[in-house]
């Protein structure tokens, strides 16, 4: 079982992960980094088969960097850590 935790406060934002990556009865690694910063404001946490999750971070912060590119400055939003999808 894999953990996610965040937590939103007035003036920060917690988050925390377990390093463990198993699947089912069998622990694979114990020491997974599953936190990417994807630039100076978003921080996004990964759960799910390694290899996937490793591919879709790079794929999102590809493309926040092409966002960025496109139009001068990074995404700002209050809700990009609800709608990954969007970049």
């Amino acid at each position: 079982m894999e953990c996610l935790i965040g937590i939103k406060g007035k003036d920060f934002v917690l988050v925390a992960s377990d390093t463990a990556s198993a699947r089912s009865i069998v622990s694979m690694k114990q020491d997974t980094d599953k936190m990417f910063k994807m630039n100076d404001n978003l921080l996004m946490l990964v759960s799910g088969e390694s290899g996937d999750t490793v591919q879709f971070a790079e794929f999102i912060s590809k493309n926040i960097q092409l966002y960025k590119m496109r139009n001068g400055e990074a995404e700002h939003s209050d809700y990009s850590y609800f709608c990954p999808a969007k970049y």
